[in-house]
């Protein structure tokens, strides 16, 4: 099949990277893989070290109709058999080049909980009959579809996959980290108020109390915020803000626990990443979460927006060697058997095969 995946993001988010690995699992299946991104995205250069072709479009936003218009003309061009779109504004924009008679059949691709507006271009946006398949990455987010009035035939479930080789190394590294103080918490994803970021450091006191030492680790975007909220509550020379790093494996071999302590969340990848490298995880009971940790064999849930159960959740965890050590060996059989991009592609590829059978 000839595929064509789109995203106006410029960053690196979960949506890029779980682009990018499907991409590259596709195209080892055989089939031929092209993005369409914005100039200024990080798409550009790591789709093309990937082998897959890439073509600019702004994706400016939902009502961006010259972006809609050169999309059709490029897959008129092209001819791609499937057109898969990866986060809102492209979704809008390949939407537009179906009206504008491109060839090829349209997944839509939605990664977040938020709720889609009840208003009449929403509705359109997700219920046009132009759509042969909107995929969800859990249960919740397909709710939402049929909220929006897609039919359930239309729709398909697929969570997000990894790439277990990556994290092997990490794994195997863990093995020989004591458990023990001085504690290494982290919480890996951009800072935003719905990562809960700041209730991991209301919950930092007590754990400090019982365990002095330990230290709380934030990985991602937003380390000048994450430090000035630590300052504020007094935990500077326990709080690390690393910032965005390209070396996550090698820091996951280092981590005690890793924490999504999120208030809205489709999928955590950190999380799953988490289990693949045989790091305990402790998440919120929020979004799909849930589809990722099942309480007490391959993780611990806590109640959202709960600092003080977050912070119960970490020490009965921090006491417990025992416990530590089934929650580690059961994260990497999870992922085998739940979240391997193998198997994300392989449920693709029946997705696709269904939108060009049908009529």
């Amino acid at each position: 099949m000839k595929i064509l995946f789109l995203s106006e993001s410029t960053a690196s988010t979960g949506g890029t990277k779980q682009l990018l690995l499907l991409g590259a699992e596709l195209a080892a299946r055989g089939h031929s893989l092209a993005v369409a991104c914005r100039p200024s995205s990080i798409l550009n250069g790591a789709a093309a070290r990937g082998g897959m072709r890439v073509f600019n479009l702004n994706f400016r936003s939902d009502a961006d109709i010259a972006s809609g218009a050169r999309l059709a003309a490029l897959c008129r061009r092209e001819r791609f058999d499937i057109l898969q779109t990866f986060h809102p504004r492209a979704h809008a924009a390949a939407l537009m080049a179906k009206y504008f008679g491109a060839p090829g059949k349209l997944v839509v691709r939605r990664g977040v909980i938020f709720p889609i507006p009840g208003n009449p271009f929403s509705r359109f946006k997700y219920a046009s009959a132009r759509i042969s398949c909107l995929v969800a990455v859990n249960d919740t987010v397909r709710d939402e579809f049929l909220k929006a009035g897609v039919e359930p035939a239309r729709t398909a479930v697929i969570p997000p996959g990894i790439d277990q080789e990556r994290w092997r190394g990490a794994a195997e590294g863990r093995r020989a980290l004591p458990w023990a103080p001085p504690f290494r918490i982290a919480v890996v994803g951009h800072y935003s108020h719905f990562k809960g970021h700041d209730l991991l450091i209301k919950a930092a006191p007590a754990v400090l109390k019982e365990f002095p030492g330990t230290q709380f680790v934030m990985i991602g975007r937003g380390a000048a915020e994450l430090k000035a909220m630590a300052d504020a509550a007094g935990l500077s020379g326990s709080v690390s803000a690393l910032g965005p790093r390209d070396d996550v494996p090698a820091l996951m071999a280092g981590l005690h626990i890793v924490a999504a302590p999120s208030r809205q969340e489709g999928i955590p990848n950190a999380l799953i990443e988490a289990q693949a490298s045989g790091v305990p995880v402790v998440g919120a009971e929020v979004g799909g979460i849930p589809a990722v940790i099942e309480h007490g064999r391959t993780g611990l849930l806590f109640p959202k927006d709960d600092a003080g159960a977050l912070a119960a959740a970490l020490l009965s965890l921090l006491r417990d060697p025992g416990l530590a050590a089934r929650l580690s060996a059961a994260g990497p059989p999870n992922v085998s058997g739940k979240f391997s991009i193998k198997a994300a592609a392989e449920r693709f590829e029946r997705v696709y095969r269904a939108a060009l059978e049908a009529a």
